[in-house]
């Protein structure tokens, strides 16, 4: 961290661009002030160092929010997926997509991903991936309640332009009522084409 503090839990999600260039690491329980609403941080390797660039945090302080819980990078790094599961009761979860500023190499916030029935608790944003493109966001909300309490699910997110549409959200009602936690691990392969998620008893 550039400015390390107790109980952040600074390294809580770490992803590096599939170019090796730019590394981003969470702390989901640290500081915006005095608050706990987790931030991230950006380093760019120079010349085989990182060097830290730049730190993120949610526009709206809000505390146990675990901003950086999930994160998803494009290959290039030029795409940036944070995902804040809203941990606390008040609020539910949301992930953020940043474009990274050609001639600044900053990262500026262009969309807020939120689901419209979405209620406190539903862990979305707690795991998010990105195919290499960035056309393609998944998040998963693995508390949700759909025909199972708890029973979790994905979310596929399309871009068109500078903005991300849910594309689906693949139904898991044909499978065993024991399988819950649905989301809450996920990977996909380079184009997002084909993604794998478990549910608490790891069927998949």
């Amino acid at each position: 961290s550039s400015s390390p503090q107790s109980w952040e839990y600074f390294g809580s999600s770490v992803v590096i661009s599939g170019d090796g260039k730019t590394l981003v690491v969470s702390a989901s329980n640290g500081k915006n002030g005095t608050v706990s609403t987790g931030y991230v941080e950006i380093y760019s390797n120079v010349a085989g160092s990182w060097v830290f660039k730049q730190r993120l945090y949610e526009d709206i302080v809000r505390a146990s929010g675990s901003f950086g819980a999930g994160l998803a990078m494009s290959f290039d790094g030029g795409i940036l997926a944070i995902g804040r599961p809203g941990l606390s009761v008040s609020f539910p979860g949301a992930t953020f997509v940043y474009l990274k500023n050609a001639l600044t190499g900053k990262y500026e916030l262009v969309q807020t991903l939120s689901l419209p029935d979405s209620t406190n608790r539903d862990y979305f944003g707690q795991v998010v991936v990105m195919s290499d493109s960035g056309n393609t966001i998944v998040v998963s909300a693995a508390c949700k309640t759909t025909d199972v309490a708890n029973r979790g699910g994905i979310y596929i997110y399309t871009r068109s332009g500078n903005t991300w549409s849910l594309k689906s959200a693949p139904s898991f009602s044909a499978i065993s009522t024991d399988d819950i936690l649905i989301g809450n691990l996920l990977c996909a392969n380079n184009d997002a084409g084909s993604v794998v998620t478990r549910s608490n008893k790891g069927n998949l």
